[in-house]
This record gives C-alpha cells, structure tokens and sequence, in this order.
C-alpha cells in the first residue's frame, strides 16, 4: 500500500508507490514518487486517501492528474486517446522489422476502428463495445466479409496485446473471431489456365511471361519484386517475408529473365529505391482478373500459387512442396496434400503425361502472338 513521507530537505508531504510493474509481473519502475502538494499532514493524509483509490492503476503504470495540480476536483486517470497510443505501436513494430505490407494492414484497421469511435476515443474507453461498432462499421460501410474481417480484428488484437502489456490500458479486451465457413482451396486448374494464357496473349502480351513464373514457381504477388537479384538467385530478405526469415530461390536462365522483366518494367524507380510501388497489381493483378472474368472462372494471382502447391505437393511430396513455397511450417502446407486425386489428375492432365498435352502446345504457338515480351527477355537475359 502507498505510504507518505517527508524528507527534511523536502516543504511537502510524498507519496511513495512500490513495484510498477507491467502486465508480465515485470518490476518497470521501483518506486515512484507523486507529491502531495502541502506541507499539513492531516491535509496529506487525506490527499493520500484520494490516490489510494486508483492505486492499481498507479501501479500498472498509469499516468494520473491530481486536483492540487490540476486545479480538478479529484485526482484521476490521465489516459492516453488511441491515436496517441497507435502512434507509439507503430514505432515499436518498424523497430523490431515489421514488413511494409504487415504495417499497411495495421493502418487499415486502425483506420476503420477509428472510423467507427471516433478520433478522441481514449484508451481507458476501449470496450467489447468498440469491437462491435468496428465490425459494424466494416460490414455496412465497407461491405467486407467475415475471413477479412477477422484478419483486421487479429491486428486490432495484437495492437491491445500491446497496449496491456506495455501500460496503456489496465485489462485485456477480449476479441471473438466471426464465423467463417471452411471453403475450398481456389486454384487454376490447366484448362483454365491455358484459356488465361490466350486472352493475355491477345490482349496484354507484356503480361504473359509474369503469370508464366507465377505459375510455375508458385511466388507471392510480391515476391519477384522485392527479391535481390544475383545471377539465378532471387534473396529475399527476412524483413521482406511473411515467414520473417531470409529466403533464398534458385531459378533457372528463363525464370531469372522474367524476374529482371519484371524488376524493370514495374517498378517506379523514380525516387531510387527499391519499394514496390503499385503498379504490378494495377497492371498484373487486374490484367489477370479480367482474364478470369473473361472466361468465368473466379481466381486471382495467389489462385496460381495455390496450383503450383498442388501440383508440386502431388509430384515431389510434402516436404519438398513446403520448402519451395517458403512455408515455415509443413502444416500449412498439409492443405494441398488433403486433396481428391481423380480429381487433382482431372484437372491438371499433365500429372499423368508431363511434357505433354494443351498446355506446352499453347505456350509454344503463342510465342508469334508475345513478340514484345520475348523480345525483351531475351535481351535482358
């Protein structure tokens, strides 16, 4: 319990707190000291009284205000507002290497909670009830369904993970995930994929090679782009993967000229850094939607990765399929290899005959209609 004191070169009484500790039980400060502001004991006594009141607060490192300073009637919480307390979480997470791509999801949902509080919520206000606005928000406004939302309310809960445990706010706010129904893993199954192949060929030629290395080397949309580039071997760094760890890929003469393509043609360059700028998934990702619209098919660029997942899992195993998609544990991986195989031979025919089939006759005669491409993969191979 607080006590009070007064030294002999001290004009007023003190009030002494033991032990701050954070929410691990950590000791963060050993004492800390509030002046009393008066010199009359019986006044202290009672001023003592007032800061027991909120001593567990005190001791969790909350900040407070009192009246004989404040000029306020009682000594209260100076709580922190959530934008103030955001702005520190973000310091903290560039500080310990958190990725650009992983940041931009934290701004959006931080963005949307606030949409939905208010800019002046304070910390110490953050209830359950701000989670159900923040998901209201996200369903009536922004039409998002269940699986984004949740990944939003994941980073919403680390950001108050963060904030108890540092101090900012004195109990865990307790986050249920929506409920989402367990659907199929989407891939592009060869025909399909064969029919992509010939409206980007027809329509965005420039495109053809950069679905060509998503499809038969499985990367994220972001890879070939962020990836350091030496002779046949793409770096990736750990700041740069969403495993954290360093990644290295080989590849082969074909593939390492359609990364430099890439490279070259989609990045901005401008300001000369290396930072991706938007223009792969305004030219690339949209380019590869509308082919699938074209041809009634649902998928986007991770669709390809998904393919490349399956087809690897089913020719050289689990293991070998987890390591060349970057996987950091071989469980995620377990997704393509739960997988009906009629099915799986159905769909990607050359399985059976590799070498063979629609697939390479189409990637062969469409070289007249890739001129462009071609052209300039060969000269920067």
């Amino acid at each position: 319990m607080a006590t009070k004191r007064r030294k002999q070169s001290e004009r007023n009484w003190q009030a002494y707190f033991y032990n701050i500790r954070n929410s691990n039980g950590e000791i963060i400060q050993p004492v800390k000291q509030i002046s009393l502001g008066t010199s009359d004991e019986k006044e202290a006594e009672l001023r003592l009284q007032e800061l027991r009141r909120i001593e567990a607060n005190i001791l969790f490192g909350a900040e407070i205000m009192v009246p004989w300073k404040s000029g306020g009637e009682l000594a209260r919480l100076n709580q922190p507002t959530v934008a103030k307390v955001y702005e520190k979480f973000k310091e903290h997470k560039v500080l310990y290497g958190s990725r650009p791509e992983t940041m931009k999801h934290y701004n959006l949902t931080y963005n949307a909670f606030i949409a939905a509080n208010g800019p002046k919520i304070l910390m110490n206000k953050v209830d359950s009830s701000s989670i159900d606005k923040m998901i209201g928000y996200l369903k009536s406004e922004r039409d998002l369904k269940n699986v984004t939302i949740n990944a939003r309310l994941r980073h919403l809960k680390a950001f108050l993970r963060w904030s108890y445990e540092t101090g900012k706010m004195m109990r865990i706010i307790r986050i249920k995930m929506l409920p989402t129904p367990k659907g199929e893993t989407k891939y592009i199954k060869t025909s399909d994929y064969v029919k992509i192949i010939k409206y980007l060929s027809d329509n965005y030629p420039d495109i053809v090679p950069c679905i060509r290395l998503y499809w038969e080397r499985g990367f994220r949309a972001s890879e070939p782009f962020f990836g350091e580039l030496e002779g046949n071997v793409l770096r990736l760094g750990a700041d740069q993967e969403k495993t954290g760890r360093q990644r290295i890929i080989h590849l082969n003469d074909e593939h390492s000229a359609i990364v430099r393509y890439m490279q070259a043609t989609f990045y901005s360059g401008d300001d000369g850094n290396k930072d991706l700028n938007r223009r792969h998934k305004d030219v690339i990702y949209r380019a590869f939607k509308k082919a699938c619209k074209h041809i009634s098919v649902e998928g986007n660029l991770h669709s390809l990765r998904h393919s490349f997942g399956l087809r690897t899992c089913f020719r050289e195993g689990l293991h070998t399929a987890s390591k060349l998609m970057g996987h950091s544990n071989v469980l995620v991986t377990a997704i393509y290899a739960d997988w009906d195989e009629d099915s799986l031979l159905t769909d990607f025919p050359e399985l059976i005959t590799e070498g063979a089939g629609s697939l390479n006759e189409l990637l062969a005669g469409k070289k007249s209609n890739q001129n462009k491409s071609i052209d300039y993969l060969r000269k920067t191979g």
